[in-house]
C-alpha cells in the first residue's frame, strides 16, 4: 500500500494512469462522514450519460442495519452524510427517506446515491464506470482510498480537521493486485486495505485509461483457501462489489 502523494507525480504513475488522473482522483474520491461512519466514496459517471452518482458501500449510508438471514441485510435507518473530496470540495449528501428498510445482499454491498445538483461540478469530474465484461482474471486492479491509519496520524480524523486532506497524504493506493474470484456481482481480490476503507473505488485500466469497476466492501477475518489449491492458499482476503455498467 502506497501513499498517493508520494507517487502521484512520478513518471511511472503518470505513464500508467495518465497525465490528468491525479486531478480526476482528487476531485472525485474522498471521505464520506456520518454520525456513525467514515468510509471512502467516489463520484462516478456512466458512459453515454450526464448523470453522476456517489458510489460507496451500502453499509456506509446506515446509522443501523440488521442481518435478516438468507445472506441479506436490511438498512434500518439512514444517516445524514457529508462528502469531503481530496481537493477540499465538500457537499452535504441527502438520502431519500424511502431508503429506510432497504434490503440488499451481503455480497453486493453497493450504494449508488444520485447527485441531484451536480451544477457546481466540472464536466470531467467523476471516475468513468468501466466494462465488467472486458475484465480478465489476471488483469491488475488498483484500489484508491482514505486510509484511516494515515488519517489519524495526520490529525484529520474528523470532518472539522479536514482542510488540506490531500496535502496531509491520507490517501493510499494498492497496486498491483488481482481479482481472484467473482460470483453474483461480488469480487474476491487480494489488494491491501485497512479496516474502514469500505467504499474505496476499485479501478482497472481499460482503453488506456483508469475506469472504476467496483467498490471495496469488506475483508475476511478467516480467509478461505482456494478449492483447487488446498489448505494454505489464502490469496482472496478482501471482497468488493462490481459496478453496474449503466444506470437504470
Amino acid at each position: 500500500m502506497q501513499l498517493l502523494s508520494e507517487y502521484a507525480h512520478t513518471r511511472p504513475f503518470r505513464n500508467l494512469f495518465g497525465e490528468d488522473f491525479l486531478e480526476s482522483v482528487i476531485s472525485s474520491v474522498g471521505l464520506l462522514v456520518g454520525a456513525q461512519t467514515a468510509c471512502t466514496a467516489s463520484i462516478v459517471r456512466f458512459p453515454g450519460s450526464r448523470q453522476r452518482m456517489l458510489a460507496t458501500a451500502a453499509h456506509c449510508i446506515a446509522r443501523s442495519e440488521r442481518d435478516i438471514g438468507a445472506n441479506k441485510k436490511q438498512v434500518v435507518s439512514v444517516q445524514n452524510l457529508k462528502f469531503n473530496a481530496l481537493n477540499g470540495m465538500s457537499a452535504e449528501i441527502s438520502i431519500e427517506e424511502d431508503v429506510k428498510g432497504w434490503i440488499y445482499p451481503k455480497e453486493t454491498d453497493l450504494a449508488l446515491i444520485p447527485l441531484a445538483d451536480a451544477g457546481p461540478l466540472k464536466d470531467d469530474v467523476g471516475l468513468v464506470v468501466g466494462r465488467i465484461g472486458a475484465l480478465n482474471t489476471l488483469d491488475p486492479i488498483y484500489i484508491f482510498g482514505i486510509n484511516p491509519i494515515v488519517l489519524a496520524l495526520n490529525g484529520a480524523a474528523s470532518a472539522n480537521h479536514y482542510d488540506g486532506l490531500f496535502s496531509a497524504a491520507t490517501a493510499t493506493f494498492s497496486t498491483p493486485c488481482r481479482i481472484v474470484g467473482a460470483s453474483a456481482g461480488s469480487i474476491g481480490h487480494n489488494c491491501e486495505t485497512e479496516k474502514q476503507m469500505s467504499g474505496s473505488p476499485i479501478l482497472a485500466i481499460q482503453d488506456n485509461r483508469p475506469a472504476i469497476i467496483g467498490v471495496h466492501v469488506a475483508g475476511l477475518d478467516r480467509p478461505a483457501p482456494l478449492p483447487r489449491c488446498g489448505v494454505g492458499s489464502w490469496p482472496a482476503i478482501n471482497y468488493g462489489t462490481f459496478m453496474p455498467e449503466k444506470t437504470e
